[in-house]
């Protein structure tokens, strides 16, 4: 049963096998090691550095800590869900513990550097002092409290016996100031026992001598999480966490000092390996004038690298695309203007082999879109005829042909006439002129 439920309590009526004030402080050394009453937990071998000491700040109830993987290492969970287990309702914070240990780390190792020791050092100076005032006011009211006592009794001895209306009013403002005296005696013993007392200057050395100690012992592998929580409990009361868009982090010091601390969420796992953003303004940069393929290797060579801090290559820079939403380099051509080969063909009133056949040729200007060599083409401004090269290649052989046999220009015509006369199945030109007449008269 709780003492303070206990209606009969009486103290040293037996003797005890510990002391009453040892009772007491193993009863509260219980009360905070017991993982079922709320209160803060004994310090155990997880990495947890404020296991035990944190508080929601949402509803106020302690939570605890889960441990999950994040590349293939244990990483610290604290989790209120209290509620949740209890009413079966969804937890009510989670938040990843990592940032938030390295952020108390980090003020626990300000708080021991050497200045902010001294600094330490000239408040409790300034406490001792107003200790020292608060004291003597005490002292001052003690010897008010006797001197009024003093002047009461010397007034009831002073009364005559047979004025005892006046003796019994006396006696009441003696008895009464005698009780005051009391009062005030058992308030200055308080205050005087809650008084430590003053630092010697062998202590002060001994504490700024912690601050050259306590790094080496905080950031030394081989000490145990254990033991760094109870480092961690001998400066801070209790940690409370509250989520947001940030994360608000109300760290309470032994003595009552507060500092509040902001620390960034954690990346999620899927955003642990974004792409830079520059990585993908130069990607979209690129695709302007080179394929995939080609991107890839001029990437390489500026060191630019994947989010999980690999080479490019044609898949990867598919993946940066598509993931960004980058326009692809055929889509980018094609708003240029760009035709494929069979809108030329159209256009041109030829077969798309024969364009095929004028790019190899150097006849039309293609642009790769892919690493397959597949082409877009741009309409030219003077297209070619399909074999109008070979005529003129043709007739300026026969012209030269001409000149050097001496022949006039209609002697040459009627000569390729006959000859063209005598092959099987050509007409020569009394035949097509005969023909065309008994056409003519037969419509």
């Amino acid at each position: 049963m709780p003492l303070d439920e206990v209606e009969v309590l009486l103290r040293g009526q037996h003797e005890g096998y510990i002391t009453w004030e040892r009772f007491e402080a193993n009863r509260r050394r219980l009360a905070e090691n017991s993982r079922c009453s709320g209160a803060r937990r004994p310090p155990r071998e997880g990495q947890a550095l404020l296991q035990g000491i944190v508080i929601c700040g949402r509803c106020g109830d302690a939570m605890t800590v889960r441990y999950g993987t994040r590349r293939d290492r244990l990483v610290p969970v604290y989790m209120c869900q209290r509620r949740a287990v209890e009413q079966a309702t969804r937890a009510c914070q989670h938040v990843p513990g990592a940032g938030i240990d390295r952020a108390v780390g980090d003020l626990i190792a300000e708080l021991m550097k050497p200045a902010a020791l001294e600094a330490a050092l000239q408040v409790q100076g300034e406490l001792e002092a107003r200790d020292r005032e608060i004291d003597a006011w005490h002292g001052q009211r003690v010897q008010r409290a006797r001197e009024e006592a003093e002047i009461a009794r010397t007034r009831f001895m002073n009364v005559h016996p047979e004025n005892r209306i006046v003796a019994d009013v006396l006696e009441s403002e003696w008895n009464r100031k005698l009780g005051v005296l009391d009062d005030v005696r058992q308030e200055c013993d308080r205050r005087r026992a809650e008084d430590r007392g003053g630092l010697a200057d062998r202590e002060r050395e001994r504490i700024l001598g912690l601050a050259g100690d306590f790094p080496k012992l905080w950031n030394d592998p081989q000490v145990p999480d254990r033991e760094r929580k109870r480092m961690v409990r001998l400066l801070v009361e209790d940690v409370t966490i509250t989520r947001g868009s940030v994360i608000e982090l109300g760290i309470r010091l032994k003595g009552g000092a507060v500092r509040e601390l902001t620390v960034a969420p954690e990346l999620r796992s899927c955003e642990l390996h974004v792409t830079p953003p520059e990585t993908v303004s130069a990607v979209d940069e690129l695709l302007e004038e080179f394929c995939d393929g080609e991107v890839a290797e001029r990437l390489n060579q500026r060191g630019l690298r994947t989010g999980y801090g690999k080479p490019f290559n044609l898949r990867r820079v598919q993946r940066v695309r598509r993931a960004h939403g980058l326009k692809t380099r055929y889509r980018r051509l094609r708003e240029r203007g760009l035709l494929t080969g069979k809108e030329l063909a159209e256009r041109l009133g030829v077969a798309a082999s024969t364009i095929k056949l004028w790019r190899q040729r150097g006849l039309l200007e293609a642009v790769p879109w892919n690493e397959r060599n597949e082409c877009l083409y741009e309409m030219p401004d003077n297209p070619p005829v399909k074999h109008g090269h070979k005529f003129r290649r043709r007739a300026a052989a026969d012209e030269r042909d001409r000149s050097d046999d001496g022949l006039a220009p209609d002697d040459a015509d009627h000569i390729m006439a006959t000859a063209a006369s005598a092959r099987p199945g050509c007409p020569g030109p009394e035949t097509e002129s005969a023909s065309g007449s008994a056409q003519r008269s037969a419509v």
